[in-house]
């Protein structure tokens, strides 16, 4: 598996935030629209979802794609049908955008103890 986290997050405001927190951390990060971007010969070691406009499509085509790579998402901590859609779709681990934003540095540095 390689070594890189696949961030589905398309705010850009959002994505600087995450850049700062993940700043000299060993995971490379690549921000991406769509699981089409992913080689399937490379999968992720992590995806993140920002669930935040409630589409689900890019989370239920990367899990057709990429199985067994585990998934966190975060939404506003209002959404709790959308959480459960997540789950079904088989996104392991699901937290508010605010755990999210106020915890990136550890959610995606140790994400095989937290997911």
């Amino acid at each position: 598996m390689s070594n890189y986290i696949a961030l589905f997050i398309t705010d850009l405001v959002f994505q600087s935030q995450v850049r700062v927190a993940m700043q000299g951390a060993a995971p490379e990060l690549r921000f991406v629209f769509s699981p089409q971007m992913l080689p399937a010969d490379e999968p992720p070691a992590l995806a993140v979802f920002d669930l935040s406009s409630g589409d689900l499509e890019a989370l239920r085509l990367f899990r057709e794609k990429f199985p067994e790579v585990a998934t966190l998402a975060f939404l506003p901590h209002v959404e709790t049908t959308l959480r459960q859609h997540a789950v079904a779709l088989g996104c392991l681990r699901v937290v508010s955008r605010f755990e999210f934003s106020n915890n990136i540095r550890k959610l995606l540095t140790e994400p095989y103890a937290n997911v």
